[in-house]
């Protein structure tokens, strides 16, 4: 278990992607097991398991806070990754969720989804 190799779980940052995997193209474009690919690590799965993990520790210690964050979600010429931006609002559902449940034990969860970057993978064209 992470606090028998660590300690004590105070804080969780949950920043995890495959974003740059992906190819810019139009949503209808997209194959199919990439759709699956993406729905399937994005974020539900590995969020959830951390997550559970540190809380219990942490409601444990009646305090503790859960970041999640997801990297930049579209170009900056407003092209979206259609499948990518899917599993974004599942990621503020669920911290949302997980704020209302987990905050009686004084654990504090929040998202972070930021926009457009200017980096060359952002600035790509269909």
């Amino acid at each position: 278990m992470v606090e028998d190799e660590y300690g004590r779980i105070d804080i969780l940052i949950n920043n995890a992607g495959i974003f740059s995997t992906l190819e810019m193209r139009p949503f209808d474009q997209i194959p199919l097991e990439e759709w699956e690919r993406v729905a399937a690590r994005q974020p539900h799965r590995s969020i959830s398991l951390c997550a559970r993990c540190a809380a219990r520790q942490c409601g444990g210690a009646k305090w503790g806070r859960i970041i999640n964050s997801r990297p930049a979600r579209c170009a900056s010429d407003g092209q979206i990754i259609c499948h990518y931006i899917a599993t974004e609002g599942a990621l503020a559902s669920m911290s949302l969720s997980m704020a209302r449940e987990l905050g009686t034990d004084g654990i504090t969860v929040n998202a972070i989804l930021p926009g457009a970057d200017s980096s060359p993978r952002s600035s790509a064209r269909r």
